[in-house]
C-alpha cells in the first residue's frame, strides 16, 4: 500500500510538472517611448503649434508658445510661439539646465542676442484667435518695433536706418483678411552684413527687412516678445524660461 502511495504522489507530480510547462508563458512586452507630439496645444484657445517648422533649409523647434492677451477688454488675439534652430536651442536648454538657478533667472534678451550673433535662426509664429485684419496685426508689429526702436538716439545713422526699416516692414502686408488658424511667420537671421527678417502667411513669403548695427528691426522685433519693452506675452516668456530649463518641448 505505501509502495502504491509513493508511486501515485510521483505520478501526479509529473502530470502537474506536465501540465505546467504546456501552460503559455507571457512576457511583458519591451517599454518603448512614445514619439513626441507633432504639435502642441495653446490651453487657452486650443491652437495648435507645431512643434517643428522648416526655413530655408533649417529646421527649428518649439521652444514656447503663449496667447496675446488684450487685457484690458479680455480678448486672446492671437498664439505666438518661438522657434530657433534645434542644435542652438539644445545647446542653450543643456547649459540653463546646468548653470542657471531657475528658470526665472534666465535672460530671454540676452539669450535670443546670442543665438542671432551665432548665426542660428530664430522665428515667431504667429496664429490668429479669430478673423481679423492684416492690418491690425501689422499695426502691432510696428507700434513692437517702434517702441524697440525709442532707445535709438534720435537724428543718428542708426535712427533713420531703424526708421527705414520699419517702414519696410509695414509696407509688406496686404489689405485682406486673415482668419482664425492662419500662420504668420516673422524668421531672423544673420545675413553676414547684418541681418534679415523673412515674413511668410500660410507658407507663401510676403517680403524681407533689412538691418544691420546694433539695434535692427529683425532683432529688435525677436527682443520684442521675450522682453517686457513691450510687454506682448507673459504667458509666452515663462513657457520659453520653462523650456530652456527644464526641457525642450519637443
Amino acid at each position: 500500500m505505501l509502495g502504491f502511495g509513493v508511486a501515485a504522489a510521483a505520478a501526479a507530480a509529473v502530470a502537474v510538472t506536465a501540465t505546467a510547462f504546456r501552460s503559455p508563458v507571457y512576457l511583458d512586452a519591451p517599454h518603448v517611448a512614445p514619439p513626441p507630439p507633432s504639435a502642441i496645444a495653446e490651453p487657452a484657445t486650443k491652437l495648435e503649434l507645431p512643434t517643428t517648422i522648416t526655413h530655408r533649409g533649417s529646421e527649428l523647434c518649439l521652444v514656447g508658445l503663449g496667447v496675446r492677451r488684450v487685457t484690458f477688454i479680455g480678448i486672446n488675439v492671437y498664439v505666438a510661439g518661438l522657434y530657433v534652430e534645434r542644435s542652438a536651442a539644445e545647446t542653450a536648454a543643456r547649459a540653463h539646465a546646468a548653470c542657471a538657478p531657475n528658470a526665472e533667472s534666465i535672460d530671454l534678451e540676452h539669450q535670443v542676442r546670442e543665438w542671432l550673433a551665432t548665426g542660428a535662426t530664430v522665428g515667431v509664429r504667429i496664429v490668429p484667435v479669430r478673423a481679423t485684419e492684416f492690418t491690425h496685426l501689422r499695426d502691432g508689429l510696428v507700434r513692437a518695433a517702434n517702441t524697440r526702436g525709442k532707445a535709438i538716439a534720435d537724428d543718428s545713422d542708426a535712427s533713420r536706418e531703424y526708421g527705414a526699416g520699419v517702414r519696410a516692414l509695414k509696407s509688406i502686408f496686404p489689405h485682406t483678411k486673415v482668419s482664425r488658424g492662419s500662420t504668420l511667420d516673422l524668421l531672423a537671421k544673420s545675413d553676414g552684413n547684418g541681418y534679415r527678417l523673412d515674413v511668410v502667411f500660410d507658407g507663401k513669403p510676403l517680403g524681407s527687412v533689412m538691418g544691420s548695427g546694433v539695434a535692427a528691426v529683425p532683432v529688435e522685433l525677436m527682443l520684442a516678445y521675450v522682453g517686457e519693452r513691450p510687454d506682448i506675452s507673459a504667458a509666452l516668456r515663462a513657457n520659453v524660461r520653462k523650456h530652456l530649463f527644464g526641457g525642450l518641448a519637443a
